[in-house]
């Protein structure tokens, strides 16, 4: 209390205002292991879905396993159903999500860069089929959205489908090599 009522508040205020900046932007925290997990723990169930997708490179679905390696370095042409598919399969375990073509559309139009629609005649007739850029180009899109450290999530090698966990918080840890 003495060095307070001694003008301590001043001196401390003096000190603030004339120190030496230290450097860091307090407006944007660095990229840690740790602000990564977190953002990824807080991802909505259509974010986990497509965060899944991107690194997997597969639509993946409770009957397939979805793997498209091609799809790694080259576009992939996929139908509109295999992609609700996939989204239904993700969000089917979500709680209190409705899983909706139009708002899996609305989705993938905001997060996809270069997305393409249109129609091609298949066995069954005519289908409509998305096209995507390949899946490097959407890490980078996703690592960029979520200001993810571009080490940690562009050089990490693919899990193997046999090992791989689905959208649980120990397969965020593995890619940050958190316990």
């Amino acid at each position: 209390n003495e060095e307070f009522e001694n003008g301590g508040l001043a001196a401390m205020l003096y000190d603030l205002l004339h120190a030496e900046p230290l450097g860091i932007d307090l407006r944007r925290p660095p990229r840690t292991d740790a602000l990564a997990a977190q953002k990824m723990r807080s991802l909505k169930p259509q974010e986990k879905w497509w965060r899944d997708v991107v690194m997997d490179c597969a639509f993946r679905t409770e009957e397939s396993d979805g793997d498209h390696p091609e799809w790694e370095t080259s576009p992939l042409i996929i139908g509109k159903n295999d992609i609700f598919d996939s989204y239904r399969s993700a969000l089917g375990r979500a709680r209190g999500v409705v899983p909706s073509n139009t708002e899996l559309g609305m989705f993938l139009r905001k997060n996809v860069p270069g997305l393409t629609e249109h129609r091609t005649t298949g066995e069954t007739g005519r289908l409509r089929v998305l096209t995507f850029p390949p899946c490097v180009e959407l890490r980078k899109a996703f690592v960029e959205k979520y200001g993810l450290p571009e080490d940690e999530w562009l050089g990490a090698p693919k899990p193997h489908p046999a090992t791989r966990t689905t959208r649980s918080p120990a397969r965020v840890s593995r890619c940050y090599g958190l316990p």
